[in-house]
């Protein structure tokens, strides 16, 4: 059984468990800590969709750190099951919804409830950053001010286009990530 540390926050300390599925790598404690440094005006009360969710570790922080609501999207059922068995622990059931689904599937059918915050930690090697920035520029599930955070493997170049504005980046070892806004 495999797990990582929740760094912040009311649950500061708890551990979240995942099974080892092909393609799932939670986000490194220090990428995670350099994140939420960025976003601690923006965490209180933001409602956030962690779309290809694996271990549940970005939305179980967000929750950790004063995030009203979180939306976890995953498809594997290994890693299902171990996102209910972690909200149950962590007793979040009031404050996350989980939902077996594809990611790009949920955010091309524009769902009814829109975002402050969307996390976007695909798979490495299948380039699905861009394909999952325009499902949400065509759904308009981003609220005005709303951010995306996305991490890639480091070659990968994003070339953004307009309305993406980058707002943060950085880069740890084999990994990129930043922060997206839509300028308007």
């Amino acid at each position: 059984m495999n797990e990582v540390r929740i760094i912040a926050g009311s649950l500061r300390g708890r551990k979240i468990h995942f099974q080892a599925v092909n393609g799932l790598r939670p986000t490194l404690d220090r990428v995670r800590e350099t994140l939420f440094n960025w976003l601690m005006f923006k965490i209180r009360d933001a409602v956030c969709l962690d779309a290809f969710s694996g271990s549940g570790a970005l939305g179980f922080e967000a929750l950790s750190r004063g995030a009203a609501q979180v939306d976890f999207i995953e498809q594997n059922p290994s890693a299902i099951l171990e996102l209910n068995q972690n909200q149950k622990k962590l007793q979040l059931e009031g404050h996350s919804r989980i939902i077996e689904a594809s990611a790009l599937s949920f955010l091309a059918v524009a769902p009814p409830e829109s975002y402050d915050l969307i996390f976007l930690d695909p798979p490495f090697q299948e380039n699905l950053v861009q394909e999952s920035l325009q499902f949400i520029l065509d759904s308009a599930i981003l609220k005005p001010g709303g951010v995306v955070y996305f991490e890639a493997e480091k070659r990968l170049d994003l070339a953004l286009k307009a309305p993406w504005i980058l707002h943060r980046h950085k880069t740890m070892g084999d990994v990129q990530f930043g922060l997206l806004e839509i300028f308007c």
